[in-house]
């Protein structure tokens, strides 16, 4: 009985002290975090003002601005719907013609809090931070458009790093594969930042991004592993090559200066 007990206090009282070390290790860093982007926008308000005359100037040097707004909305989500034409054919053969139009119906009709968060507040959060705020920023501090195309997204791909917290202490995934996917997931939400801030010089808008952004989450990674379990699968296949061939030769033209005029690309 005694040693039962001395192994019970021991256990517990190890187990007890290592949660909480680790509750407020998570709590701190996350406080700390929040404090440094308060300071950072406070700073990234004073640094733009400089090089801005007025308020709409502020909105039209983050993003906002109406010169061509259909036009920076249509063009970069035509952009990516190219892309992903070999993913939205394997929904399209999985759901069939009826289902496929009533899935997408659904999403607007009755959006669940996942759904808003993915497609609705994640999007416009982050774009307005990684896109709006960093790139007018890294380029008021006299680097480069090219610069600033190649540094933004990797901050927008580290702050997805937090999902290993996650993945471990909510979801109980071993710690291995926590890394493994958040790795896989710097790696597309990467390549995902440079087309975003791609998409930010060459038009000028933080709306293109926003509604790009908003696709890419509702569609996910695509599923390669999964083309061959369709009866179409050489049709999604070449849907792929089209995609990918279309997406490139689009992707300067459609956001070409001309159109846009943007600030940042001259």
């Amino acid at each position: 009985c005694i040693n039962h007990c001395i192994n019970y206090c021991i256990n517990y009282c190890i187990n007890h002290c290592i949660n909480h070390c680790i509750n407020y290790c998570i709590n701190y860093c996350i406080n700390h975090c929040i404090n440094h982007c308060i300071n950072l926008m406070n700073q990234l308000i004073k640094i733009t003002l400089l090089f801005c005359k007025s308020f709409i100037d502020f909105l039209v040097f983050s993003g906002f601005k109406t010169e061509s707004f259909l036009l920076a909305l249509i063009l970069p989500l035509f952009l990516v719907i190219i892309l992903f034409l070999g993913p939205i054919l394997m929904i399209y053969f999985e759901l069939g013609p009826n289902d496929f139009i009533t899935n997408l119906v659904s999403i607007f009709k009755a959006p669940s809090v996942f759904t808003l968060r993915n497609i609705i507040v994640a999007p416009i959060a982050e774009e307005i931070v990684f896109r709006g705020c960093m790139c007018p920023l890294i380029i008021a501090a006299g680097f480069s458009p090219i610069s600033a195309l190649f540094m933004t997204p990797l901050f927008f791909g580290i702050a997805h790093l937090h999902h290993i917290l996650n993945s471990v202490y909510s979801q109980q995934v071993a710690l291995k594969q926590a890394v493994f996917e958040a790795v896989f997931q710097l790696f597309y939400t990467t390549l995902f930042g440079w087309f975003a801030s791609f998409i930010f010089l060459r038009t000028g808008h933080i709306i293109g991004c926003i509604i790009c952004h908003a696709f890419c989450n509702s569609m996910g990674f695509p599923q390669f592993d999964e083309i061959n379990n369709y009866k179409q699968a050489s049709i999604i296949k070449i849907g792929f090559i089209i995609g990918m061939i279309g997406f490139s030769i689009l992707l300067m033209p459609l956001t070409n200066q001309s159109i846009f005029n943007s600030i940042f690309w001259q």
